[in-house]
């Protein structure tokens, strides 16, 4: 992860209020990494299903805490149509930085009238999520950031010159097979589009149940027994995420990611022994009753350097999913993953 998390830790869940904010780091080798085998986001439908469950609740607190504050509340409602109605993401994404300067204070009150205490709050997603380790930041905001395992085994990097005999493929973009799986259908501002190395993936709160998009880079390659191959990926991987919540919590979700895996299932730790570890950026956008937050994560010229050694029909993926959820249709709530310049070269040689 060399150049880059711009503006914050990937994989980090954002939610004000109790927002999910994804941590401002240096850049360390912690970010978000996955194993090859499940290259989908850090938290689960299941997962997520519970965490609104909680965010419900809290919701309830909240609007109880607001009866009396009619004023404060029909101000910051209406900050909060002006945000929704904002088409520009670096604009919205300003509006919203305004709002949470504007309202902080007063919202913290409200919160504390209410009886939400986000220690309390992060202490319950932390059970439900426990892949990733929370805390509260500045007294209003809850900090997500995946957890690590020291005891993975990583394969070592073959730094040697090719034998003469060795065959270097690098992919061209008609070497993929682009799939594209778009919940909502083809709608106004929600796609699923491609060039070359380049994918968009972007979707909004278009119906009250949510919409999901996924799209996936897709090439397969077999090897066989007197073959060993190397399959190095590179790639920029961007993710976007917005939430506004004016009836009630709201939910962007976005992910991008590089992986090799085998065509049969199998992981590739049960086929050689370990887990490699997949590049991968997942950013949560996660607004409960009254407010607004946006996220961006981003790691620039990720490296996935894989070595196979056991013949079979294998897979190399550059995968995106988007994900919103909100309290009807609105158009504020939205998540883009871009994948941009990927590049894949598959090295094959004679053991």
């Amino acid at each position: 992860m060399t150049r880059a998390f711009v503006s914050r830790t990937a994989a980090a869940l954002c939610l004000i209020a109790a927002p999910l904010a994804a941590s401002a780091q240096t850049p360390q080798p912690r970010s978000d990494l996955t194993v090859a085998a499940d290259i989908k986001p850090m938290i689960s439908a299941q997962q997520m299903t519970r965490l609104k469950a909680v965010s419900s609740r809290y919701d309830q607190r909240i609007a109880t805490a607001f009866k009396g504050k009619e004023t404060l509340r029909q101000t910051m409602e209406t900050d909060l149509r002006a945000i929704e109605a904002e088409a520009a993401p670096a604009r919205r994404k300003a509006l919203i930085q305004t709002y949470r300067s504007k309202h902080g204070a007063a919202y913290k009150q409200v919160l504390r009238e209410g009886g939400v205490d986000l220690k309390v709050v992060s202490g319950e997603f932390s059970a439900i999520v426990p892949e990733l380790d929370f805390e509260v930041v500045d007294g209003l905001n809850l900090r997500a950031v995946p957890r690590t395992d020291a005891t993975r085994k990583k394969a070592a990097a073959k730094t040697s010159a090719p034998r003469p005999t060795t065959q270097v493929k690098a992919l061209m973009g008609a070497d993929y097979s682009i799939d594209k799986d778009l919940s909502c259908g083809a709608i106004a501002g929600s796609s699923v589009t491609t060039s070359g190395g380049y994918m968009r993936n972007s979707t909004w709160a278009a119906e009250a149940g949510g919409c999901e998009n996924e799209g996936t880079f897709r090439h397969r390659f077999t090897t066989t027994a007197n073959q060993t191959v190397r399959v190095e990926m590179t790639a920029d991987l961007e993710t976007e995420a917005y939430a506004v919540a004016i009836l009630a919590e709201a939910i962007g979700r976005a992910h991008a990611s590089l992986d090799v895996t085998s065509a049969s299932g199998r992981s590739l730790s049960e086929i050689d022994g370990y887990d490699y570890e997949v590049p991968s950026v997942n950013c949560y956008a996660f607004a409960m009753f009254m407010w607004a937050t946006s996220e961006t994560c981003e790691r620039q010229n990720v490296v996935l350097s894989v070595e196979l050694k056991s013949p079979g029909t294998y897979v190399v993926r550059g995968h995106t999913v988007t994900r919103t959820i909100a309290g009807g249709v609105v158009t504020g709530t939205t998540a883009e993953a871009r994948i941009k310049q990927l590049r894949t070269t598959i090295t094959t040689e004679p053991k």
